[in-house]
């Protein structure tokens, strides 16, 4: 199909979801460059332009897609968070604060906050926003962002062991398991801020046979 017509929307999306899967990312982002500059006023191309750059640790390139995103359309928390997310990461605590201030209260905002530990007077509540994290139920995504946080803020062990958790209990559910290992899959795929854990042997061990 991609041989007949390149250029074909359907295939290129689906072209650009298997190489990112497979952890092509520079493929996943040439495609998706060329999905954006076909519709550059679509937030969602942009969008997912900007999760791929920032996937592949292109922080200011993915920065910049995301804020083109955010002008787009305006309602758009998880936009928000990955923008906070990379101005945390660039020390850039100041701005980040300024974009959790403006994200919805509770998850969202708390997972935000708690990357700002080494910000100037914001270890405390740094702290309490992880502590807040970590005492609620959560589901498959909100459990992947938890242990982004660990691995973002060097808890190696606490991150791991969220996750190892979370594909159990995802394995133990056989109706969903396909469908949402699937998802776990991608979003482990896709997160820069779990980077520090892939040297772990346990890491190769998570990720084995997934779909």
């Amino acid at each position: 199909a991609q041989a007949l017509d390149p250029d074909d929307l359907l295939v290129m999306g689906f072209t650009i979801d298997w190489a990112a899967r497979s952890g092509k990312l520079d493929t996943a982002i040439t495609m998706q460059q060329r999905l954006a500059v076909r519709d550059p006023l679509s937030f969602v191309q942009r969008s997912n332009l900007g999760t791929y750059l920032f996937a592949a640790g292109r922080l200011e390139d993915a920065l910049g897609e995301l804020r083109a995103a955010q002008e787009l359309s305006r309602d758009t928390p998880d936009v928000g968070l990955q923008i906070a997310q990379i101005l945390a990461l660039r020390g850039r605590h100041e701005e980040a604060m300024t974009v959790i201030e403006g994200l919805p209260a509770g998850t969202l905002r708390d997972l935000g906050l708690a990357l700002l530990y080494r910000a100037p007077g914001m270890l405390e509540a740094a702290d309490q926003a992880l502590e807040r994290l970590t005492a609620q139920p959560d589901d498959t995504r909100e459990a992947i962002r938890i242990a982004e946080v660990f691995a973002a803020r060097g808890m190696d062990e606490a991150a791991l062991t969220r996750l190892q958790a979370l594909r159990a209990s995802l394995e133990g559910d056989q109706e969903a398991a396909r469908p949402m290992m699937r998802e776990f899959h991608q979003e482990l795929i896709l997160s820069h801020l779990l980077k520090p854990l892939h040297a772990d042997p346990r890491w190769v061990a998570l990720m084995a046979g997934l779909p």
